[in-house]
């Protein structure tokens, strides 16, 4: 997944889950506005923070050791 892919995907969860959490505590229209734009911010960056994480852990190479042994792919 790109990165911008990812955060737009984290931004939408972020604003449902501010609308939604909102909705249910009876919180005004502006409470609702702040608090569903610092998820939407919070929710990108960390689909952004995903992204990056799965790229520096995932082998460049097809070499992948099963076990911790050398000689024995999978």
């Amino acid at each position: 997944m790109m990165a911008k892919h990812a955060a737009i995907a984290g931004a939408s969860v972020g604003i449902l889950s501010g609308i939604a959490i909102c909705t249910v505590i009876d919180a005004s229209l502006s409470d609702t506005l702040f608090r569903s734009a610092i998820l939407a911010v919070g929710g990108g960056w960390m689909g952004v923070l995903l992204v990056w994480l799965n790229d520096l852990l995932t082998p460049s190479h097809g070499d992948r050791l099963s076990h911790g042994r050398r000689g024995h792919r999978l």
